[in-house]
């Protein structure tokens, strides 16, 4: 009896242990103890968190009617004009126009169109596509549709980068591109850039004038000698 009692103590305990509940016939009476609950339900894992929202698809800007038949850059006029536009945006400070409108994209190509600048335009249309081909393997995004700050990491990325053997010279693509630019928004509308003497009218020069336009006095045509400064 006793030996039946020790082996139904220790199923109930092993019933206990495991939580299977092997209990013999009569082992809870002869034992004066309750069966053991039932172990407590496992909880629920916790919810997934929600996936995080994809980034907003950024479009490029649709070129302007003046872009278009562009006679170097055409196959590149969005990277270019996103570009220019970094340099010399709309609107900074406020009231000033910006590469956009005084469309420097159209005095870079009639300049890189010029037999002289042969070499630049290669360099620069080069430049572009890689600059295209670098925004889409890091961002799968061509450079005109990446967000503003990204646009503006990599291109001050290629600013600064070390010049390499045998890679492209980022940092000389960056100075030749600025000073293109330039030229395209203060120089004579003539060539391209400076639609409407719009810089010219910010910074309020007129060509032939040593001091701002006003001083030139009333009836001064605003044309003369080529040149240009700023504040």
């Amino acid at each position: 009896m006793g030996a039946r009692i020790i082996r139904r103590t220790f199923l109930l305990r092993l019933g206990r242990a495991t939580g299977a509940g092997l209990l013999l016939p009569g082992a809870v009476a002869c034992s004066k103890k309750e069966a053991p609950a039932p172990p407590p339900a496992r909880p629920a894992p916790p919810a997934a968190a929600p996936p995080a929202p994809a980034p907003a698809v950024v479009e490029a800007p649709p070129l302007p009617g003046w872009a278009t038949g562009l006679a170097i850059l055409s196959g590149q006029a969005h990277c270019a004009e996103a570009v220019l536009e970094l340099l010399l945006p709309s609107d900074v400070p406020p009231g000033s126009p910006g590469a956009r409108e005084t469309r420097v994209l159209l005095h870079l190509d009639r300049v890189l169109a010029t037999p002289a600048y042969a070499s630049y335009a290669r360099l620069l249309r080069d430049g572009f596509d890689r600059l295209d081909t670098e925004a889409k393997r890091d961002h799968g995004r061509s450079f005109a549709e990446l967000p503003l700050a990204a646009r503006e990491a990599l291109l001050g990325d290629w600013q600064v980068r070390p010049p390499m053997p045998r890679a492209y010279p980022t940092g000389r693509f960056f100075q030749l591109v600025f000073t293109f630019a330039l030229e395209g928004y203060l120089g004579d509308p003539k060539y391209g850039g400076n639609h409407q003497k719009l810089a010219w009218k910010w910074i309020d020069f007129s060509p032939g004038c040593p001091t701002p336009s006003g001083a030139c006095g009333p009836g001064h045509s605003g044309h003369g000698a080529h040149g240009g400064h700023g504040e």
